[in-house]
This record gives structure tokens, sequence and C-alpha cells, in this order.
């Protein structure tokens, strides 16, 4: 009987020592890739309020000026151009007559109806709006009945 203990007392130890490997829990591994396409994209705005030359006087000869923001917002690292158009030739008409205008870059040294704004990717380093101001100069002695004169001007961003 003694043997059948000890041999017993053997087992149960032998079971003992194996147990913590067949309790440990087996595991194995895999990559889960996460992952995503920016792609080049902007929004533009032009002016909240129309630029308005209400007291513009065809026999002055004082150069009247006002000015618009536009704002540009493109994702980082996205170079691109700001052009303007308009529907009736940078001029507005109305009233049997037409006065010519100028819309000057920011800065009011050079003129933004005749050139686009150029800005590089490289000057693009964050994703947040930047304004230009558009100086906005009508012609001078344009020979005009009274009366409203309106022009709409296109603001067009290209990246």
């Amino acid at each position: 009987m003694r043997t059948l203990q000890k041999l017993l007392l053997a087992a149960a130890f032998a079971v003992a020592a194996l147990a913590p490997g067949l309790a440990q829990a087996q595991s194995t591994t895999a990559n889960m890739v996460v992952s995503a396409t920016v792609a080049k994209s902007c929004v533009v705005s032009g002016p909240a309020a129309a630029i308005n030359f209400s007291a513009y006087d065809p026999v002055s000869t004082t150069q009247l000026s006002a000015t618009g923001t536009i704002s540009v917002r493109c994702v980082r690292g996205t170079g691109y151009s700001v052009a303007l158009s308009s529907n009736n030739g940078f001029t507005m008409t109305g009233a049997g007559g037409a006065i010519p205008y100028e819309v000057l870059q920011p800065g009011a040294a050079s003129s933004w109806t005749a050139n686009a704004l150029v800005v590089p990717a490289s000057a693009i380093t964050t994703s947040q709006p930047r304004d230009y101001v558009a100086t906005v100069r009508p012609g001078i002695g344009a020979d005009v009945p009274a009366g409203s004169y309106t022009d709409t001007v296109l603001v067009t961003v290209t990246y």
C-alpha cells in the first residue's frame, strides 16, 4: 500500500508541475493597418460685405479706394493661385454708363485684375485660413449719369 501511496503522490506532483503550463493561455498576433488619404483641397470666401463706392463723383479728381478681404483655407502643403474675373470686364455698369475699376493685390502694388496671386506650397505651413486684402479703385472721371452701377467679381482658387 505504501508503494501505491508513493505512486499516487508522485503522480500528484507530476500533475502539479505540469499544471502551470496547462493553465497558461496561448496567444497569437496580427497587425491591423489604419490609414487615411488626405487630398489637396481649398475653400475660398469673398468679402463679407459688398465693396460700395456710394460717393463716386465723376467730376472729382480724387482717387477713391476701398478694401475687401478674400479668405483662403487649404490643406497644409497645398500651393494655390487666386485669380479674379468679372462679369463686365472690371467695369461697373448701369444707368446708361460704365465706371471702370481695378483690383489690386495685398499691399496695393500689383494689379489683381491682370495677374493671379500665386502662393507656393512651401508657404502653406498650416491649414489655417489666410486672408488677402484686395484694394479696389474706380477710374477717375468716368463720364456717367447719376444712378447705380454694379459688377460681380468671381474669385477662383486653383490648387
